[in-house]
């Protein structure tokens, strides 16, 4: 992922780096990127042609200063927040840890790009890293506490890769090319449920369970480039939704399309250990390839599709 034609080169555009605070090692003096934060800074920076000590091309400052202070630079194309005080000023990231805001690419009022991510000094600061999982006074909390907003925190060691990512995202938007919002169909029938089988192509799909009882609860299922089809199984009441039509049918197309699906090894043994279901041969599991593609990004489905969309981190 480091490879500079991966990164292509961003030109005449006035980038704002907007970070967490000053150093945890020299706050007196208000230290900025010092050491090894600045040397991974200026390396992920250069992949895009950009110089960390050009003022020409970055701007860097503290979020206090940038939010409460004017003396900004006009003419600011791109904003990188980098650690959790940007989320106070946000309003689109209030009531959301930064484990669930960051990643994504926002546009302001005054059309002006961001993303939030990661402190660089927590990408690289050793120390942090082995510290316990409550975090420091200084830095990032490394879980998102009681707020269900993300349930799969991001291992501190891992944040210099969403950093990379992160920045990779911003530099290379291009608003002309927004991923359309997916249409979705909530299925109340076995025959309703059925019509994506209509469509050509591998089947992508994923399932929730209730653990305490080893129950499927409902799937999400589309076909090639359907509608996403979210078929509940059994509705409020306990009722059972769809049945023997639905999973007849769910059968026989299991054995003669690919399938797509994150975590295979728990679904689709689950599906035949509880509801003796038969899987075919053609299997892909997005999980393993995306620890094959980046062995350094957490494996949950909620950090791959902030990794390769343009949307929120949800699970």
């Amino acid at each position: 992922n480091s490879l500079p034609f991966l990164f292509p080169k961003i030109n005449h555009l006035m980038i704002a780096l907007v970070l967490h605070g000053p150093s945890r090692f020299d706050k007196e003096n208000n230290g900025i990127l010092l050491g090894p934060a600045g040397d991974f800074t200026r390396g992920v920076l250069s992949m895009h042609g950009i110089s960390l000590d050009n003022p020409d091309e970055l701007f860097i400052t503290f979020a206090d200063d940038f939010f409460k202070n004017a003396n900004k630079p006009s003419g600011i194309k791109k904003i990188i927040f980098a650690g959790s005080k940007s989320l106070d000023y946000l309003p689109a990231a209030k009531g959301k840890t930064l484990d669930a805001f960051r990643g994504v690419v926002y546009t302001s009022t005054n059309k002006t790009q961001y993303i939030v991510t990661y402190w660089p000094q927590d990408c690289v600061d050793a120390w942090a890293m082995e510290d316990s999982l409550d975090g420091d006074s200084d830095g990032e909390d490394i879980l998102d506490k009681d707020d269900g907003k993300s349930t799969s925190p991001t291992k501190r060691s891992n944040y210099s890769f969403w950093f990379a990512q992160d920045v990779k995202k911003l530099l290379t938007y291009d608003p002309q090319k927004v991923q359309p919002e997916p249409q979705i169909y909530n299925c109340s029938r076995a025959e309703e449920a059925c019509r994506v089988f209509n469509f050509e192509g591998p089947i992508f799909f994923d399932i929730e369970t209730h653990p305490k009882t080893n129950t499927l609860t409902c799937l999400a299922i589309a076909c090639g480039e359907s509608p996403v089809y979210s078929v509940p199984v059994y509705d409020w009441g306990g009722n059972l939704n769809v049945g023997v039509v639905f999973f007849a049918r769910f059968i026989r197309e299991l054995k003669k399309r690919r399938v797509v699906i994150h975590n295979a090894l728990f679904d689709l043994c689950f599906l035949a250990a509880f509801y003796k279901i038969p899987f075919g041969h053609d299997i892909y599991d997005t999980m393993v390839a995306g620890h094959r593609i980046f062995p350094e990004a957490e494996k949950s489905l909620a950090h791959q599709a902030t990794l390769f969309s343009n949307r929120p981190f949800h699970k």
